[in-house]
């Protein structure tokens, strides 16, 4: 039977939740009318800025199993804490960023989405992708 552990290392206080507050009608534009989500941010961005986002989508795919703490992958973001990260996820090269990567990680003809490009090269050799694949060029004949 094992004993069991003194008063003094068990916690004392259970973990504070976060709070999810609903989202406001003003939660759609941010400061400054900026847009909110990433398909806005994309649909009002530049060329050059989707070329930029497109760049540093294709270097985050490969370096994917490398983490780093306050760190955002995609855009190659280093904060010095959780509201530094939580502000860079906020700003337009962010969120054109994250629809790039988004839009590069899934495939319509299966309505699949997945974690990364990665990952859909994997499902692009898939038995259920080719069978489907199959299926709309018979059809399309």
């Amino acid at each position: 039977r094992i004993a069991p552990l003194p008063a003094r290392l068990l916690p004392q206080q259970p973990p504070k939740k976060r709070q999810s507050k609903p989202p406001s009608n003003d939660a759609k534009r941010r400061k400054g009318g900026a847009p909110a989500g990433p398909e806005a941010a994309h649909a009002a961005a530049t060329p050059d800025q989707i070329s930029r986002a497109e760049a540093l989508v294709a270097a985050a795919a490969k370096s994917e199993k490398v983490k780093v703490p306050f760190a955002c992958r995609l855009c190659g973001f280093v904060g010095a804490d959780i509201a530094a990260l939580e502000a860079h996820r906020k700003t337009p090269l962010h969120m054109i960023t994250t629809k790039v990567w988004r839009d590069r990680s899934a495939c319509r003809l299966c309505r699949v989405q997945t974690t990364s490009p990665n990952e859909l090269a994997v499902h692009l050799t898939s038995k259920k992708h080719k069978e489907r694949l199959a299926q709309v060029n018979a059809a399309r004949t």
